[in-house]
């Protein structure tokens, strides 16, 4: 979760970090695995840190840290 936590500092203050477990399945097909752990880990951090995001919000970051740090060429629908 690195990048999309560098991708968040950038922007916003960071003041208390998250150490946690992600468990469970997803149905084959439809939202990736990645991007529900991305989003998931963004959700909790920004929860945590009062950050205030939209949704539109949460998909560029996630996206952008699918592209730059998982080397992941997806789209927004990924």
């Amino acid at each position: 979760m690195r990048g999309a936590t560098k991708i968040l500092i950038e922007k916003y203050p960071i003041q208390i970090g998250i150490s946690a477990v992600i468990e469970g399945s997803l149905p084959i097909g439809g939202l990736s695995s990645s991007a529900a752990v991305i989003i998931a880990y963004l959700l909790a951090l920004t929860q945590i840190n009062n950050i205030k995001l939209n949704a539109n919000d949460l998909i560029n970051i996630a996206q952008t840290a699918e592209n730059q740090y998982v080397g992941i060429k997806c789209g927004k629908l990924d």
